[in-house]
């Protein structure tokens, strides 16, 4: 073989390994996300999850996520389509701030061990550390808790938080990166 044609092979299978790093999608519940919300919908039920309603083009489920009953999954579509952009889990709420904290620091140490270490954020804003568990809800009822951390991979983002407000709970974002970039043309093309 020539050094020409040995060039030329090397660069064909990088091409080959480049196209298919891209076409490659984030999954969720072992679900690759390269697919309508209705067939995600459809894989989802499959697995146990219960169809709740269909708004906007966004399917609600209800289901078992990560060993936890009884969680709310949202199916969010591209902008003006049909195919999943984000997957986000609501776990159910938490009346105290142990439950809350308990729940981000387990799914947290599992993404660290699947995904690898994230950016995080963990904070209380206001004046002084709340020292209590009812101190630290107040704090969460009031939007003063940033608790959040972002995982990142090749195919795809996942965001985990504990979401402010009287109906505080853990909140989990699947975000694949080859439809949100289809996302992002759309409104390339408007622009």
């Amino acid at each position: 073989m020539t050094m020409k044609n040995l060039l030329i092979t090397i660069v064909c299978v990088m091409l080959g390994a480049a196209a298919m790093a891209q076409t490659e999608h984030l999954k969720s519940k072992g679900i690759p996300m390269d697919c309508s919300v209705d067939e995600m919908a459809r894989k989802l039920q499959a697995k146990g999850f219960r169809y709740e309603a269909k708004r906007d083009g966004i399917i609600l489920m209800k289901g078992t996520f990560a060993g936890v009953p009884n969680c709310s999954i949202g199916l969010l579509p591209i902008e003006g389509g049909s195919k999943i952009r984000r997957v986000g889990i609501s776990f159910p709420k938490c009346e105290n701030w142990s439950c809350l904290e308990d729940k981000y620091n387990y799914l947290k140490d599992m993404l660290t061990q699947k995904y690898s270490l994230p950016l995080s954020i963990e904070k209380f804003d206001g004046y002084g550390y709340p020292d209590s568990d009812g101190e630290k809800m107040t704090r969460v009822h009031i939007d003063e808790c940033k608790y959040e951390s972002l995982f990142t991979s090749e195919n795809g983002t996942i965001s985990l938080r504990i979401a402010n407000g009287y109906d505080a709970c853990v909140v989990l974002v699947y975000e694949d990166n080859a439809n949100a970039k289809v996302n992002e043309q759309k409104v390339l093309d408007d622009l």
